[in-house]
C-alpha cells in the first residue's frame, strides 16, 4: 500500500547547511560516492576515468589512476581496513585501491560484457555487485580474488543497485521496464528469491538497511519510497513530496533517518519514519544529477555533483535558512 506522509515540509530548505567543492580534474562526472571510517570521501569519476578521495578536514583532493583505459568507473564502496573498491562498467572488471599505497588491483568479471554496477561490502569477507547487461549478482571472495555469480531468475531485469544484510546475504533491486523487483541472494546457497514491488512500473533503483534489518529502496519511475519487512515478506510504500521527484539515491543514518535524492526535482529529502515527516533541501546547483549519497561518522551527508563534478556536503546539524 502506498502511503501519503503524516506532515511535509512546507518547502525547501537552503544554504548554510550545504556546501560543495569543485574537483580538479574538469568533467570529472562523480557517479558514486562513499564515506570511509576517518570521513574522507572516495568517489568514481566515471567521465575521466579515475577514482578521486576528497579530505574534509584538509579540503584537498586526491586522484588515483585506473590502470585499464577508458574503464568507466561507475560504482564504489568501502571494506574494512578503508579498503576501496570500484566496478569498471566498461572493461568489466572489479578494482581495489589500497588505501595506504593508493595501489591499484583489478579483476576480471567472469562474464563477457556483463557491466559491473554497483558493489557492496556485507563484513564477512567478501564484496558482492551487480552486472546490469549479464543480469547476475557477482561475490569477489577479497582473500582469494575469486568471482562468483548468480543467475537471477528474471531475464533482462537489470540490476542495479546492491545492499548486505548482517548475515552476509545480498539485496539488490531490478531496474529494468518490466522488472520491478527487488531479490535477495542467500549467501550460503546462492540461491536468489525475487519481490514484485507494487505498481507496473515502479522502478526499484537503489537500497539500504537499517537497524531492524528492514531494506528501504527508491521507486525511481514511481516516484516514492518504500520498506520492505523481510520477516513479513510486505511492502509499505510513500509518495515522495515532489510529484515528479524521481528518487533516487538512498542511504540511513545512526537515527534511522531515510536520506535520498530527488534526481528531477533537485532536492536532498530526510523521511522520518517514527512520524512519517518529510523535510527537503534543495541543492545549490541547478541539475545536480546527484547518482547516489552517502553518510559519514559525523552524521552528514554527502554527494557528487554529477553535472557539475562538484563534491557537496548536507550538515543536518546546521542552521538552514
Amino acid at each position: 500500500m502506498r502511503f501519503w506522509a503524516i506532515l511535509l515540509a512546507i518547502a525547501p530548505l537552503f544554504a548554510q547547511s550545504i556546501r560543495e567543492w569543485p574537483m580538479p580534474t574538469p568533467n570529472t562526472t562523480p557517479h558514486c560516492v562513499v564515506s570511509d571510517s576517518k570521513g574522507r570521501i572516495w568517489y568514481a569519476g566515471i567521465g575521466a576515468d579515475l577514482i578521486g578521495r576528497f579530505d574534509p578536514e584538509t579540503e584537498t583532493f586526491i586522484e588515483i589512476e585506473i590502470p585499464t583505459p577508458t574503464a568507466h568507473p561507475h560504482g564504489i564502496a568501502v571494506s574494512a581496513g578503508d579498503v576501496i573498491w570500484f566496478t569498471e562498467q566498461a572493461a568489466n572488471k572489479i578494482g581495489r585501491i589500497d588505501p595506504e599505497t593508493l595501489e591499484v588491483t583489478e579483476y576480471p568479471v567472469p562474464t563477457p560484457n556483463s557491466a559491473p554496477h554497483t558493489p557492496i561490502y556485507d563484513n564477512h569477507g567478501h564484496i558482492w555487485f551487480t552486472q546490469q547487461s549479464g543480469n547476475r549478482i557477482g561475490r569477489l571472495n577479497i582473500a582469494t580474488g575469486l568471482v562468483e555469480e548468480f543467475l537471477i531468475p528474471t531475464p533482462n531485469s537489470g540490476p542495479y543497485g546492491i545492499i548486505a544484510d548482517a548475515d552476509g546475504n545480498a539485496w539488490f533491486c531490478s531496474f529494468a521496464m518490466g522488472s520491478n523487483r527487488i531479490g535477495r541472494v542467500d549467501a550460503r546457497t546462492g540461491e536468489i528469491k525475487e519481490y514484485r514491488t507494487a505498481g507496473t512500473n515502479s522502478g526499484p533503483r537503489r537500497p539500504w538497511i537499517d537497524s531492524k534489518g528492514r531494506i528501504w529502496i527508491t521507486l525511481n519511475r514511481g516516484n516514492g519510497i518504500a520498506v520492505f519487512d523481510p520477516a513479513t515478506e510486505e511492502f509499505k510504500e510513500w509518495n515522495t513530496p515532489n510529484r515528479n521527484g524521481q528518487p533516487y539515491g538512498v542511504v540511513i543514518d545512526a537515527d534511522d533517518k531515510v536520506w535520498y535524492n530527488e534526481f528531477a526535482a533537485n532536492h536532498m529529502v530526510r523521511f522520518d519514519p517514527s512520524t512519517e515527516e518529510f523535510t527537503t533541501w534543495e541543492f545549490p546547483s541547478p541539475r545536480t544529477n546527484v547518482r547516489i549519497v552517502t553518510v559519514d561518522p559525523k552524521g552528514r551527508i554527502w554527494y557528487g555533483n554529477n553535472r557539475e563534478s562538484k563534491i557537496g556536503v548536507l550538515d543536518p546539524k546546521a542552521e538552514a535558512k
